[in-house]
């Protein structure tokens, strides 16, 4: 595990195989997992979970996604949340995103300070 704010990728030991598993099955077993440790506020991603709702990773993943493409998507995602793909453990969140820009930012301002800055740093 990373210190706060450090990113973490882990690749399991059979990514290779996953990557080359027919889309048919794919789809069955929910494509390539992929979550956030570090709590985060934001309409796409499951705070108790980390999992992050993207149907790129649930529908249509395929071999030729590099993980350098699949890190670009998430990191695009971060920056602007698709409502349609809203987690639904978090479904207020997307509706304050909407709603209230605001406090929404003013929030995830908060839990970034709470969850992912590192205490001794200055």
């Amino acid at each position: 595990m990373g210190s706060a704010g450090e990113p973490v990728v882990v690749v399991p030991p059979d990514y290779k195989k996953r990557t080359g598993v027919p889309q048919s099955v794919r789809m069955e077993t929910g494509g390539q997992k992929v979550r956030f440790q570090t709590n985060i506020f934001h309409p796409n991603i499951s705070p108790s979970s980390g999992g992050i709702s993207m149907r790129i990773l649930r529908q249509y993943w395929v071999p030729r996604i590099s993980m350098l493409k699949l890190l670009d998507f998430i990191r695009l995602m971060l920056i602007k949340p698709n409502l349609e793909e809203a987690h639904p453990d978090v479904a207020d969140t997307a509706e304050m995103y909407k709603n209230d820009r605001a406090m929404y930012e003013s929030t995830a301002q908060s839990w970034t300070q709470l969850y992912a800055m590192d205490p001794n740093a200055q």
